[in-house]
């Protein structure tokens, strides 16, 4: 990686209070948008969970539980519990791999199709908001800096799993 792009200015007033903390500001706004979202999603019969779950399955593909796991970002113990309730809400399947029985592929049902459709309109309709609070070159902004916090953790943390990995 190469140097920071701006090195923030000595501080002469002490330790950064942790609420400017930036890790700390993204993880507290994600939470914040994440709970509106889910709450005008859950007003149309499901959550954010369960249009997450959806988006990956709307491609026409049937990823293993464990590619849908990994895709996800989440723990495979957690999506079966994911699974099992848009299952039982008939929103998915879980289909027998052809090749391999011992792989369950998950399958996204007409009416799973349908409540992603209902659920993308509400996540359209919640990111035309938050886009209304910001003027266009704060937007592409704060799009560009996310991008490149997110491209910095995710290779500092691809280094440091390949420094902690023992040598053989």
């Amino acid at each position: 990686m190469g140097s920071p792009r701006h090195q923030p200015a000595p501080s002469s007033a002490g330790p950064t209070p942790v609420h400017d903390f930036v890790g700390r500001r993204i993880a507290a706004t994600h939470r914040v948008v994440q709970a509106a979202l889910d709450l005008r999603m859950r007003a149309r019969g499901a959550d954010f969970t369960t249009w997450k779950v959806l988006a990956h399955l709307t491609h026409g593909e049937w990823p293993s539980q464990r590619e849908l796991a990994a895709r996800m970002s989440i723990d495979p113990a957690t999506l079966v519990r994911h699974l099992d309730r848009v299952e039982a809400d008939g929103l998915v399947a879980r289909a027998r791999d052809e090749r391999d029985r011992r792989i369950l592929r998950i399958v996204i049902t007409p009416a799973g199709r349908a409540m992603h459709g209902e659920l993308h309109r509400v996540a359209e309709e919640f990111d035309r908001e938050l886009r209304a609070q910001l003027e266009p070159h704060e937007h592409e902004a704060l799009l560009a800096a996310l991008q490149r916090i997110t491209e910095y953790v995710s290779a500092e943390s691809t280094k440091e799993r390949a420094d902690a990995a023992p040598v053989s």
